[in-house]
Order: C-alpha cells, then structure tokens, then sequence
C-alpha cells in the first residue's frame, strides 16, 4: 500500500489576524530658557528630570495579511504583508513645587502615548514538520505613533505639545502554523520592534518670559497576535 501524500504548503494565502500589543515608551524633555528666561537654572533641570519617563503603553490589534508559502525540502519559506488597527496607549502625569520657590509654586507636566496602525513586511523560515510549522521571522514594521505632553504651572503657563509620526522599523519575532483540514492554516506569532525620534518642540511661558521644550519618544512594542489564514 502507498502512503498518502502530504499536502504541499506552497501557495498564496490571505486572512485575517487579531491580539495584543504591550511596550513601553521613553520620553525625553529637553528645556531651554528664552529672552526673557521663565525658569532658574535649577528649575529648567528640574523640568527635564520631570518631564524625562518610560511610560507603560498597551492594547489591541486587529487586521488582515496576505502572503506566499514556497516548501523546498525539509524547510517552509514565506513572504508576507499585513495591516492592522493597533491601540496601544498609555500616559504618566506629575506635579511638582519649582525648586527654589515655597510650596503651592507648582507644575504639572502629563504625558500621552498612542498608536494608530501598524503595517509589517516579513520574511520567515522553518522547518516542514508535516502539519506544523514552526518558524523565525523578520523584515519591517511601520507605524502611527502619537504622543502629546501637558504643561501647567501656578504663573500661567498652559502648553499642549502634540507630536505625530509614522515611522518604519526592523522587526523580529517567531511563530507556530499548524494546517487544519482543507485549506485552512491557524497560527500564533510574537514580534519585537522599536520606533525612535518621534521629536518636536513647544513654547512654555507666560508673558513674562517662555522656554522651548524640546520632546524626544522611542516607542519598544511587543506583539502576539493569532492569524487564521485561507490558502488557495
């Protein structure tokens, strides 16, 4: 009797993908006075420390991908793109008395951070273990990121600094694929990725005297996303 054939992995294939993302973001804030100067030497320090943080970010995700399996030998080979809405916020705030000043003399700087959509262009490779699929991953990921900062004193000051980027970055990570009945695929994946200099720059003051800030963020995301795929 001749054993059956395992089916081939190689052809095109399209789904849809949905999880989680978590990471953190690190904010830095760099502070110069103006003419006339707003702060002290001692409080343009004591902004920057303030304003300087690594703020906690998640959420969810959820999109489609297309791709190309091609089985040679004992390894799987794969192209693949896809899309997704990603959610991931987070936000920190702090208050604080001006150094050098009595207590009641304050300010107060709140930070946001978001994402709005992640794109990823990947390349994997495993090896063919019949039904399962287990497998490296790396190519580029590109995403909207967003951070805004929020600064308030006693004297006046009122500034809303909004920053908005789309930044592309490498990506690396690893999944399983098991192949169901017929022509369905089911997998689990983890990806790793870091999107830096998302900067910009606001005026902080009141009419008697402003300084620039100058805001830097580097967003590091985790994902693990499930991806159910139809393959033709």
């Amino acid at each position: 009797m001749v054993a059956p054939v395992a089916p081939s992995w190689t052809g095109w294939y399209i789904g849809i993908n949905g999880g989680g993302v978590w990471g953190r973001a690190d904010t830095g804030f760099t502070a110069a006075n103006n003419a006339p100067p707003y702060l002290s030497a001692a409080q343009i320090a004591q902004v920057q420390a303030v304003g300087s943080n690594s703020i906690t970010n998640s959420g969810g995700l959820a999109g489609g991908q297309i791709g190309y399996l091609m089985q040679g030998g004992s390894f799987i080979f794969g192209i693949e793109a896809a899309f997704d809405w990603m959610r991931a916020t987070g936000g920190v705030a702090s208050t604080n008395t001006y150094a050098g000043l009595a207590p009641g003399n304050n300010f107060t700087i709140s930070e946001l951070v978001s994402t709005n959509w992640l794109a990823t262009f990947l390349g994997r490779v495993g090896p063919n273990m019949g039904s399962w699929y287990p497998y490296v991953t790396g190519g580029l990921a590109v995403a909207k990121l967003n951070y805004t900062n929020m600064y308030t004193d006693t004297f006046g000051a009122n500034t809303t600094t909004s920053l908005s980027s789309v930044k592309a970055a490498p990506a690396v990570g690893g999944g399983v694929e098991y192949r169901l009945n017929g022509p369905w695929l089911i997998r689990g994946e983890y990806l790793y990725t870091r999107f830096n200099n998302v900067t910009g720059t606001g005026v902080i003051g009141n009419g008697g005297g402003s300084f620039t800030a100058t805001h830097s963020v580097n967003f590091i995301e985790q994902i693990g996303r499930v991806a159910l795929s139809y393959k033709f």
